[in-house]
């Protein structure tokens, strides 16, 4: 069973063909937020990247509720 806990705080991050530089990023945010006493959760809105940036997403979030991945089929060049 899920527990729901209420978003105080939404971190939003563009990426496109990010996969290089995406984890150290996902592992510091969410290491910051984690310690927070808020909940919160962290969205990566994927612009079609044509490199590993989505799976490398989908592997820092693993089990954890709180990393989303959202992905556009195409490149559309915006934040």
């Amino acid at each position: 069973m899920t527990t729901m806990v209420s978003v105080h705080l939404s971190v939003v991050i563009p990426a496109y063909n990010e996969e290089k530089r995406i984890r150290p990023t996902l592992a510091r945010i969410t290491k910051y937020l984690d310690a927070q006493r808020y909940g919160s959760e962290v969205v990566v809105v994927d612009d079609g990247s044509t490199d590993g940036t989505a799976d490398a997403v989908r592997q820092h979030a693993g089990c954890r509720p709180n990393v989303r991945l959202l992905q556009c089929g195409v490149n559309r060049g915006k934040g």
